[in-house]
This record gives C-alpha cells, structure tokens and sequence, in this order.
C-alpha cells in the first residue's frame, strides 16, 4: 500500500448544474469572522501588509492577462504570493469550538488558490463570510475525529449539522488551510478523479469557503456561482498553456509527490476529452505518456489525465500538448520557467 503523509478527498456532483444550483449560499453572518461582507454579499477579506496591498487592505491590480505576461513577471507573481505562513487558529476541540484562523493566513490561502487560477487563465475567486463559517466548523470536525470524511455521522465528536453539510461539499484534508491549497493542486493518490485541482479550476467556482485548524481543513467548493457554459474556455489545462513556472510541478511543500507522478490534466464542460488521445512533444521529439480518462462531475464534465513517462519536466523547456478525438483537436503549448525552488 502507499502510504502519504497528507489524506484529501475530494466530493462529486451528478452534474455540473447541481454544482451551481445546490449550494447558493444564505446571506449571513460568520461568527468571529476575520472579513467583512462586502456589498455584494462576498467577502473581502483583510489583506493588509501583505505583499500586494496598497495599504488600504485591498490587493493592487494584477499584471494582466496571463497570456501577455512576461517571463518575469510570472515569476515575480509566482514567488509574491507564495506566502505560505498558517494562521493561528483560535478554537478548541476540547471545547468543540471551531474558531477562526487569522485574517493573514486565510488571505495566505485564498492568494494562493487564486495564483493558480491566473495562471490557467481563470478569474479570481473571492470567499463569502458564512462559507468560511461553515468550513470552520467542518474543519473542526475531522480534527476532533482525526479523518476525513464527505459523510460523517451525527455520533462524530464536535458533531454539527453545519459542519457536516459543509464536508459534503469542500475538498477536505489532513493539512492546514495554506498547505492543502498545493496538495489540491497535486493531488496525489486520487488518480481516478484528480478531484481536488479540478474543483480549484472550475468554471462554476466561486465564493468560496476556507476553514481551517492546526491540523486540518475544508475549503467549500461546491454551490458556486461561475459561469459553467457562457463564457467558460472551450478546456482548462494543468499545467496551463503558456507560461509556467517549474515550482508549480514540484512545490517546496510536497516533498512526497510532484505533477509528472500524479499527471497532467485537462478538463472541459464543453467537450468530452476523458477518452481523447494525448501526445505531448518537446524539441521535435515525442515523449511518451500514459493517459487515463477521468470520473465526470468532480468540478468538470469530463477530464483526461495523463503522466510522463520514462522523463520529467525541466525549466527552460517547451512541451507542445494535442489532443485528438475531440472535434476541432486540441494543441497548447507549455513554457516552463524556473523562478526558483527547482527540484534538486
């Protein structure tokens, strides 16, 4: 059996509708929330003194479109919001309490998953008050039992209909808010579904909820509020066309598992890819892979997987991608970056 240091599981809907249309959030209030709803019903969360911040505690615009990025500045997004310190969590199973985590390492985490947005080309997302309540309360939840669970029963310690509710619809795991964001984006041993990242690069994303402990936590992610069809891209890529940089195969905070073990990954709404045919090239050479298709409804309609084989990713390479069997094919190019923290 292998074993991981880190547990996560990822939930499935039955369609993508379901995932936009079931969990619309109430309008309510976080108790001991560290953000403030704004006047959308969306939470602007307290970014002040971190890096971005124009000192008015929002964050300054972005670069721009990805695609007209340059090498550098990809690089400096990448290794500026890479903050990656946990916030101090301040309640207590013994108490049952869910707390809150602070509002630097909740802001920590939502930068991140938004940095991976960006590059795949996809809006930022923001957090809403009461889903970050009720993936507290979640996260309270699997620490108090220690496991992970989309289904726990009323007979759990810390046991709430809140928290419960919001299990069945978060990416959920063993590690604190900040750190799970790069394990979603791995997510080694869920090979069948790749759950985690393709609910962080979902089309219907959107606000979001992060909880989090010491230990464990839940990031809500279904119930959002994207745009699953109009608009949406035709696919969304992992790792995405364009510019990428190398610490996003192997981040410095899995050191068990990188991109090239679990695979590369490509989902749509739009067009069945699950059993298309990858080929991948560099240099005018074809490398091998192995492609597998992928369990619908876990953040997309359909998804391939496929991993390299007998090679690995290096910087300063380009990796052309087609898929075929889906009508018109699929070509993107890959432009790997080394902006630090380069597998040894």
């Amino acid at each position: 059996m292998k074993h991981h240091p880190l547990s996560i599981l990822a939930v499935v809907t039955s369609t993508l509708v379901f995932a936009c249309e079931s969990g619309r959030s109430r309008k309510g209030d976080a108790s001991g929330s560290s953000s403030d709803d704004g006047a959308d019903g969306t939470t602007l969360t307290d970014v002040s003194g971190l890096p971005g911040d124009d000192g008015d505690g929002t964050i300054a615009p972005e670069v721009g479109e990805v695609a007209t990025a340059t090498a550098a500045q990809i690089c400096e997004r990448w290794n500026a919001d890479r903050q990656l310190t946990e916030g101090e969590w301040t309640g207590s199973v013994l108490k049952c309490d869910p707390g809150d985590i602070d509002p630097g390492g909740r802001a920590n985490a939502l930068r991140l998953l938004n940095l991976y947005r960006w590059l795949a080309g996809l809006p930022a997302v923001t957090n809403s008050a009461q889903k970050d309540a009720e993936a507290q309360a979640c996260a309270l939840m699997m620490h108090a039992n220690l496991t992970l669970s989309h289904n726990p029963s009323d007979s759990w310690s810390c046991y709430t209909k809140q928290g419960a509710e919001a299990a069945g619809q978060s990416n959920i795991s063993t590690q604190p808010g900040v750190a799970s964001v790069d394990a979603y984006m791995i997510d080694d041993g869920n090979d069948d579904t790749i759950g985690h990242r393709r609910w962080i690069l979902s089309n219907g994303l959107g606000p979001v909820g992060l909880g989090s402990t010491s230990t464990y936590s839940c990031m809500h992610v279904i119930g959002g509020l994207g745009s699953a069809t109009a608009g949406a891209p035709r696919y969304t890529a992992w790792p995405p066309a364009g510019k990428v940089p190398l610490g996003a195969f192997y981040p410095e905070t899995m050191w068990w598992a990188n991109l090239d073990q679990v695979g590369w990954t490509v989902q749509s709404d739009r067009v069945n890819v699950a059993n298309a045919t990858v080929t991948v090239t560099s240099d005018g050479e074809t490398l091998p892979v192995d492609s597998f298709p992928l369990l619908s409804g876990y953040g997309s309609e359909s998804a391939v997987r496929f991993t390299p084989k007998g090679w690995q990713t290096e910087a300063g390479k380009t990796y052309t991608v087609s898929l075929s069997g889906v009508t018109p094919p699929i070509t993107y190019t890959v432009e790997v970056l080394d902006c630090g923290g380069a597998p040894s």
